[in-house]
């Protein structure tokens, strides 16, 4: 060993002369292009433009030009809506044949993925034949059109194998609604067959309450 003590960056090594260990600045230049974070490849640094990081995008792992299928769920007849929320994904269905209208599955390891940790019933009519559906803060909120039902449902997705309905109404304003869409306490939806955009305060989500409509563009 050698009888002095090393400095900042440096480390033991062996030296030119067999069986003394010197100390030394490692010289390593890095393999690939900038953003490309390096891993050992047989032995020496090496990088990859499907394996990136940066300050604004964080962890980017990309092969566009060849893609690999990890996994498939178990068949979810008509599943039409997937949304993702941390390591979970909620998938709603349009067809009331469908079992579940609801199905959420843990995707924590994405090419293991089992059967839905939770589940809610197409029987209900406020979930039948979903048509679009968001995510904001712990609630699932989706529009559903069977049978001209023009519902609305609030989903509590808190606790992901948990999930229920807190409320699910309609109003003489909506027919056919589609998109819809959050600001502050207010819930705006997209009604398609009569035009109108219909707002609804959800300050009390439980209870959500009718504030006004007005004729969109077109």
């Amino acid at each position: 060993f050698p009888v002095d003590v090393g400095t900042t960056s440096q480390v033991l090594s062996t030296g030119s002369t067999p069986g003394i260990m010197e100390w030394i600045v490692p010289v390593v230049s890095p393999a690939g292009a900038d953003t490309e974070i390096q891993f050992n490849n047989a032995g020496s640094l090496g990088g990859s433009s499907d394996f990136t990081f940066d300050t604004t995008s964080n962890f980017n792992v990309l092969n566009t030009t060849d893609p690999v299928l990890l996994a498939t769920s178990p068949t979810i007849p008509q599943a039409r809506l997937i949304l993702i929320k941390d390591h979970f994904a909620f998938v709603g269905t349009e067809n009331t044949s469908a079992a579940d209208a609801i199905a959420v599955y843990d995707i924590s390891v994405p090419n293991t993925i089992s059967a839905p940790i939770s589940t809610l019933s197409s029987s209900d009519a406020d979930l039948e034949k979903q048509l679009y559906s968001i995510i904001r803060g712990n609630y699932y909120f989706s529009t559903a059109n069977d049978a001209s039902s023009n519902r609305v449902a609030i989903v509590d997705i808190s606790d992901p194998y948990n999930i229920f309905k807190v409320v699910g109404f309609t109003h003489a304003e909506l027919s056919v609604p589609y998109g819809l869409e959050i600001k502050d306490n207010y819930l705006f939806v997209g009604s398609g067959s009569n035009g109108k955009i219909v707002v609804f305060d959800i300050s009390n989500i439980s209870t959500p309450v009718f504030v006004s409509s007005y004729t969109s563009v077109g």
